[in-house]
């Protein structure tokens, strides 16, 4: 999955892209719960009504932080709260004392798209202020890449948010390295795309999508198998 993170630590913003990484994530089925997790991390959902889920929001201090969906338990004691309020951003940071992750003028171009976070320490000091976000500069969704190495260039696929009536989102493409090239993609013509009028079937080439992060569904403990300690059971 194509996300950004956003970290400002002291005076420096820190950018990463591709939060999902090839590690990916896995759903664990267990004790009629399932949880998502990964190495070192498992996560409560909100939606799922996850034990223990209520203990972390009235051991820290989150009240500020309005609507949490989403809490991540760390192996070192960390706990970081998942939240969408970004018009409190400023608000938030002021007060932990942190310096918040997106400057002013960014706000307006994530405000739909933006996923917030506070990391505690073992100590239950909040000391990361995290922002995420899907979409890019130019407020695109970046949805899939596939390499053709015939024209040593990338096809570029985005989502673009629109208000139409018939759809939520358009489907833009574009070549990365000549954005000028004709792309079409006809009806019933989903398998290929036709590029200044030459047919490319995607099955031969190495189409890669960023909405995939799930490895497997297992059953079994996520705690056990993360390596994550229940701290709302010690």
């Amino acid at each position: 999955m194509y996300s950004r993170i956003f970290t400002n630590e002291g005076s420096v913003l820190y950018k990463e892209t591709l939060l999902i990484t090839d590690i990916g994530y896995t759903v664990y089925k267990h004790e009629g719960h399932k949880y998502l997790g990964k190495p070192g991390k498992v996560y409560l959902e909100a939606y799922l009504n996850h034990p223990g889920f209520n203990w972390y929001l009235q051991n820290y201090d989150t009240s500020i932080l309005g609507h949490i969906n989403t809490v991540g338990i760390e192996s070192n004691g960390d706990v970081e709260f998942y939240f969408e309020n970004p018009e409190n951003m400023e608000v938030i940071a002021t007060h932990y004392n942190l310096p918040k992750p997106f400057s002013t003028s960014k706000v307006p171009i994530y405000q739909g798209s933006t996923l917030l976070s506070i990391r505690f320490n073992s100590n239950k000091e909040a000391y990361i202020y995290k922002g995420y976000t899907t979409v890019n500069d130019d407020g695109l969704r970046p949805v899939a890449e596939m390499y053709i190495p015939e024209l040593d260039d990338t096809l570029l696929i985005h989502h673009e948010a629109t208000d139409s009536p018939v759809g939520k989102v358009n489907k833009l493409m574009t070549m990365k390295n000549n954005p000028s090239a004709v792309l079409e993609v006809k009806p019933k013509e989903a398998d290929r795309i036709y590029i200044d009028g030459v047919v490319y079937y995607i099955a031969d080439y190495n189409y890669i999508t960023h909405n995939g992060y799930f490895v497997d569904t297992v059953q079994g403990s996520p705690w056990e198998h993360c390596n994550v300690q229940e701290l709302h059971r010690l």
